[in-house]
């Protein structure tokens, strides 16, 4: 079906200052689009198709990244946002359902040129919004994390991967916090390598995160499941 789109994108990219911007946003509007017309019974729910008159989507990206001079360190961050607008039938009812998703990375990365040691730092940060005409529910989701490794030796190498969650949901909140170790052991030239690698150890048994499967004149807030921690013993041989 015919729609309408306008997008713009604009980078700039300066090798010498070590600096480069991206931004892309884009804007679709549908005048006639096919959506959903939803019939409740008593112990059933059927959707069937039906044309819609509003159908409108907008997207726009910003990234930036900077590596200083002075110090050896680089600034990045992403910034995202989505919102998606229309409409929907209920029972033959006209309605109106949206979407909103903004999220967002800062980071700051170690550029050590001769150390034996090294860090990324960073948050990750997103939220969900729905809504349509009983309800509004949300999902946030925040995350600080700290990522370091380094050398022993020559020969034994280290990493730790870290990161604290928090799950904010319409009805409920979760925390998860997770560590994955992993030792490294291989020697210049040689065809062997060994490691130890620990994945969310902290958590040996499982542990549960939330997710929003909202869809219009469906609320759905769950509790998942995540993988069991753990820890692995290995070695590698390049031929």
């Amino acid at each position: 079906m015919p729609y309408h789109q306008i997008s713009a994108s604009h980078f700039i990219f300066k090798p010498k200052l070590e600096f480069s911007y991206i931004f892309n946003a884009s804007y679709t509007s549908k005048n006639k689009s096919i959506g959903n017309n939803i019939i409740n019974t008593e112990n059933v729910s059927i959707s069937t198709n039906k044309i819609i008159r509003q159908d409108n989507m907008f997207n726009t990206f910003i990234f930036l990244d900077k590596k200083l001079k002075k110090l050896p360190l680089s600034f990045s961050g992403t910034l995202s946002y989505n919102t998606n607008k229309k409409e929907y039938f209920q029972d033959n009812n006209l309605y109106h359902f949206k979407n909103e998703n903004i999220s967002s990375i800062l980071k700051v990365k170690s550029q050590f040129k001769k150390a034996v040691f090294h860090f990324d730092l960073g948050l990750k940060y997103s939220k969900d919004n729905y809504t349509d005409q009983n309800s509004r529910t949300y999902l946030r989701i925040t995350q600080p994390y700290l990522n370091t490794n380094g050398k022993i030796s020559k020969s034994l190498f280290w990493y730790l991967n870290s990161s604290l969650t928090f799950y904010n949901g319409t009805n409920s909140t979760r925390k998860l916090y997770v560590i994955s170790p992993k030792l490294r052991f291989t020697k210049e030239k040689s065809k062997w390598e060994i490691y130890a690698t620990g994945n969310n150890i902290l958590n040996l048994n499982h542990k549960t995160i939330l997710e929003n499967n909202s869809s219009p004149s469906f609320y759905e807030e769950k509790t998942s499941a995540t993988l069991s921690g753990h820890i692995l013993l290995g070695g590698k041989l390049k031929f």
